[in-house]
């Protein structure tokens, strides 16, 4: 049993770290799976499978998707985000000389709400306000004071 699962798990893309484990229960022979968080998400051996609460369920298309896109640079960085605070800033419009971005005309805290291979969705601290930028705006950098991700925003 255990070299059965462990063909299978050699299948997955990119590779886990797993520890395999034999036991016994009512009478019966058992394995023990126990597989290291890697960072790597999402892996694929076959369909891709979410946890839902306590469930494991077969990831939708539009998951699947996320899943993927979720993968790809700067989106996969900033997936990395999701949840937590951010600096954003917008860059100098040298259309109009020494002003900055219209929109984020100063360098502000945000919390990263989704990503995907189009936009990011962001929340202001100051107002909770929702808004979004396409990707190809969003320059990724890293704010060393605050010791978090940065990201400046083309005008």
């Amino acid at each position: 049993m255990q070299k059965t699962v462990r063909k299978e798990a050699e299948k997955i893309y990119p590779p886990i770290i797993f520890h395999l484990s034999g036991y016994e229960k009512d009478g019966k022979p058992c394995v023990r799976v126990e597989v290291e968080y890697s960072g790597d998400t999402p892996h694929f051996g076959d369909a891709a499978w979410i946890r839902r609460g306590s469930e494991t369920i077969k990831a939708s298309d539009e998951v699947f998707q996320t899943l993927v896109d979720l993968r790809l640079h700067p989106v996969r960085e900033i997936g990395k985000w999701m949840g937590k605070k951010i600096t954003l800033v917008g860059e100098i419009n040298e259309l109009i000389a020494y002003r900055r971005h219209l929109r984020w005309p100063n360098e502000i805290e945000v919390t990263v709400v989704s990503v995907n291979s189009f936009c990011m969705t962001f929340e202001k601290a100051d107002d909770k306000r929702q808004y979004s930028e396409p990707i190809g705006k969003l320059i990724l950098s890293f704010d060393n004071a605050k010791n978090c991700l940065k990201i400046l925003v083309r005008a």
